[in-house]
């Protein structure tokens, strides 16, 4: 049998996706034993070359990780347990931007599938340090809230990519946040590693020097 003759069956079964990830998340409990406290998100890309196509579709110009800014593409997202078994995916325009895709995508999940895992919850602090007005989104889980940031002293004298910090939510909704408590990212131990960034809204003006900073290598240069 020809790979292309696969291919073209792809189309029947997309009207199956849904009840095919269901069979597929049972079978991985089942014979592997996988878990789903914790599931990995994901984007990737892929491109086509090809004429620009005239009709409105999928195939857009967009961010190419595969350096092909002249190719048409489109994004892919995927939820994956930690062992790599994959749990849902969906297919998106080629000019979608990362940072639009969690929300919706962990919405459409929720609604097809409910997948047995606690849903984040996004969420904004402000506070004013030295007088100027200053934000940070965060994520809830359970009881407690994780504000990934920068400040004014990234990249030079603190992780470029940012530290993160954790605070327990009171009964009343209040979040007091504590920068001696700062902490690095796990990506941020290694230079093989590339940490996420956060959002525009979690970059602060101010510089934050309280907290961990920035790792050391093995020859004791700083890691920023």
């Amino acid at each position: 049998m020809q790979p292309d003759t696969l291919y073209r069956c792809l189309d029947k079964l997309l009207e199956h996706k849904a009840a095919l990830f269901s069979h597929l998340k049972d079978r991985w409990q089942t014979l592997f034993g996988a878990s789903f406290e914790v599931l990995l998100y994901d984007l990737t890309s892929t491109y086509f070359e090809c004429d620009v196509p005239q009709a409105e579709g999928l195939r857009r110009f967009g961010y190419s990780r595969d350096k092909r800014s002249d190719c048409v593409q489109v994004v892919i997202a995927l939820i994956v347990t930690p062992q790599g078994f994959p749990l849902a995916y969906e297919v998106m325009a080629g000019n979608t931007a990362d940072c639009t895709t969690l929300e919706g995508f962990v919405e459409k999940i929720h609604h097809r599938n409910p997948i047995p895992v606690e849903r984040p919850v996004m969420a904004t602090a402000t506070f004013a340090v030295g007088g100027a007005e200053q934000t940070l989104q965060g994520t809830r889980y359970g009881d407690t809230y994780m504000f990934h940031f920068t400040d004014a002293t990234s990249g030079h004298a603190s992780y470029g990519s940012g530290r993160a910090v954790h605070t327990p939510l009171d009964r009343c909704g209040a979040v007091s946040i504590d920068f001696n408590y700062a902490r690095l990212l796990a990506c941020s131990f290694s230079r093989a590693w590339n940490c996420p960034i956060p959002t525009l809204e979690s970059r602060l003006r101010v510089p934050i020097e309280a907290g961990a900073r920035f790792a050391v290598d093995k020859n004791g240069v700083p890691m920023l």
